[in-house]
């Protein structure tokens, strides 16, 4: 599946941020694939991600353990989301 700015845009801006924090994965705006296994899960992790203001997007992505971990106790989802991400930064999916 093909995570796009216009088909994900919440799930879009925090993998775009988590890319543009590492020095594994190439950024520059492009779209993401995403491994066939998280494809049943992608629409639910991006309702949560919406859900969040601006700042706790950023620090659900790249934020200090402490706040991290405030961000994903609202809610289910976000403990799957941050599993996601977590597989995103380790390997960027390549």
């Amino acid at each position: 599946m093909e995570i796009t700015r216009e088909s994900h845009p919440a799930l879009f801006e925090a993998m775009d941020i988590i890319a543009s924090e590492s020095d594994v994965i190439a950024s520059n705006g492009k779209d993401f694939d995403v491994p066939p296994p998280w494809d049943a899960v992608v629409s639910e992790i991006e309702e949560a991600l919406a859900k969040l203001s601006p700042q706790e997007l950023e620090t659900f992505a790249v934020g200090e353990e402490d706040a991290l971990l405030a961000v994903i106790g609202q809610s289910y989802e976000l403990t799957t989301a941050h599993v996601f991400l977590s597989e995103f930064f380790e390997g960027g999916f390549e």
